[in-house]
């Protein structure tokens, strides 16, 4: 199958960004990256455990938001992710290349699940006794770091149905992350492999490692047999470079001109070229480069402060954050865009994101 991307979306870049993004799929692709996703995984667990037993303790056992099959839920993706980092490490990781998309796919959906559920109790939808839930601050705090540490590599990775992957929207990537992130002065050059390796769009990919798209000559069905799809050097790279698992299909690139949803779009003739080989750890050890790692999230998504009182008077709040003051709140950015919320009350994000709030009516 082919990604469909705008054409907007799909840049070539330059040998500067090239650099950054190979520095980047190998972070995010680590293992040091894996076992700190579990971390928070852990954590939110941890809290949930411990929301259910102060519930317990105050005799709200049976008024909880965070009930005894919420805390099952969420142990059982930990327990799903704990096995996936058991499988990646045994034999010091030398089956890395192997990732456990059962096992981690089942954690990444029940965390989706319980987030969505989080999103409906912030737009009002659903209710929450939070008077009765101990520590719900917290736990919605530590399910948003779960996920944001999560998407930060997941989106990066590719394997069809378990990893979003692709990374077709470099242009809004490269405008607002990368000038967040944190990159070596010395950082490791791309490769230029003297042996290519290559794989046809839509073929499946012989090793993990990270791949980049080079143009092809275009082909008939026939000369796929006959190895006539395989471009020489020097080559032309059309897109970004992927981190491709051992097995994923190399997806085909088609890219859409108009905005008609009909529009068929236009094949890139493309392979993909092997620029560096999933090798780490077979030596049985972490790499001491990983120490070094510095990743985004969750730090960038948390607010810059919970809540304040401008100079001017103007009471706000940042998604997330404990409502100074109870009344009419709208987003700043929005301004059409109202809730009520009590003193205390968590305020919510609007479609995922976090937005500043104003307070407009504060209740008498």
């Amino acid at each position: 199958m082919s990604e469909i991307v705008a054409a907007g979306d799909l840049i070539v870049p330059s040998g500067t960004e090239r650099q950054k993004i190979f520095h980047l799929l190998k972070k995010v692709s680590s293992v040091t990256a894996w076992r700190r996703n579990y971390g928070f995984y852990q954590a939110w667990a941890d809290v949930t455990k411990a929301s259910l037993q102060e519930a317990t303790r105050q005799g709200w056992a049976l008024e909880t938001s965070l009930p005894a099959s919420t805390l099952a839920y969420v142990q059982g993706g930990l327990a799903a992710f704990g096995n996936a980092m058991a499988r990646l490490e045994e034999r010091n990781f030398k089956n890395f290349e192997n990732p456990c998309f059962l096992e981690l796919s089942d954690a990444c959906k029940r965390l989706a699940i319980q987030l969505s559920v989080l999103r409906r109790v912030d737009e009002g939808e659903n209710g929450i006794n939070e008077a009765r839930t101990p520590y719900w601050q917290e736990y919605c705090q530590a399910m948003h770091d779960a996920c944001d540490a999560w998407q930060e590599c997941s989106m990066h990775l590719f394997e069809r149905d378990y990893f979003a992957g692709g990374m077709w929207y470099y242009h809004r990537w490269l405008k607002n992350d990368m000038p967040l992130m944190h990159f070596p002065v010395d950082m490791e050059m791309v490769p230029d492999p003297a042996v290519n390796r290559l794989v046809r769009a839509n073929g499946f990919v012989p090793c993990a490692g990270i791949w980049e798209p080079v143009a092809a000559p275009a082909t008939r069905f026939v000369d796929r047999f006959a190895g006539a799809w395989k471009p020489a050097a020097p080559f032309t790279v059309v897109g970004p470079m992927n981190y491709f698992v051992r097995g994923a299909c190399a997806p085909g690139l088609v890219v859409q001109t108009g905005s008609d949803s009909d529009d068929a779009g236009e094949k890139l003739h493309l392979a993909w070229r092997l620029l560096w080989q999933e090798d780490r750890y077979t030596d049985g050890t972490v790499p001491e480069v990983e120490a070094h790692y510095q990743f985004l999230e969750p730090d960038r998504s948390r607010p810059k402060a919970s809540a304040t009182e401008a100079p001017d008077g103007v009471v706000w709040a940042w998604s997330g954050a404990a409502a100074p003051a109870s009344g009419t709140w709208l987003i700043e950015a929005y301004p059409t865009i109202r809730q009520v919320r009590k003193k205390g009350q968590r305020m919510a994000f609007s479609q995922g994101e976090s937005v500043r709030w104003i307070l407009l009516r504060p209740e008498p």
